[in-house]
């Protein structure tokens, strides 16, 4: 890297984050949008939870990690389009195709074939 080139540090937003912003949360239970409770000079508190300023992690963590992600609208929309994903895959997967008309499911299996997508993935 050259002289004149900056470095800039990937936790610099977590500086100016306030209350009542939006901000992703990744911990055990996945990643999603959350809000900010509370801000201190050290502390960010999400959902009753305390995360360091200086770098996105929860306070007391040893081996379940749990950390702030910046949540511009790009990352917001990608997590949001993210969750209908696997939403709509989960009800896909509880419903029983047995029962629907063969119409539908012709349909259904042309429009897998269109998309290059097998039904064993």
């Amino acid at each position: 890297m050259s002289e004149t080139m900056e470095r800039t540090d990937p936790r610099a937003w977590l500086k100016n984050v306030r209350s009542g912003q939006p901000i992703i949360l990744d911990d055990e239970q996945g990643r999603r949008i959350a809000t900010v409770e509370r801000t201190t000079a050290t502390q960010i508190i999400v959902n009753g939870h305390r995360f360091r300023r200086e770098d996105g992690f929860r306070k007391g963590d040893v081996w379940a990690r749990a950390m702030l992600r910046e949540a511009t609208p790009e990352k917001i929309a990608a997590l949001k389009a993210e969750q209908k994903r696997i939403g709509l895959a989960k009800q896909m997967e509880h419903r029983n195709w047995r029962k629907l008309p063969l119409e539908v499911l012709e349909a259904v299996a042309a429009l897998l074939e269109k998309m290059q997508l097998s039904t064993e993935d």
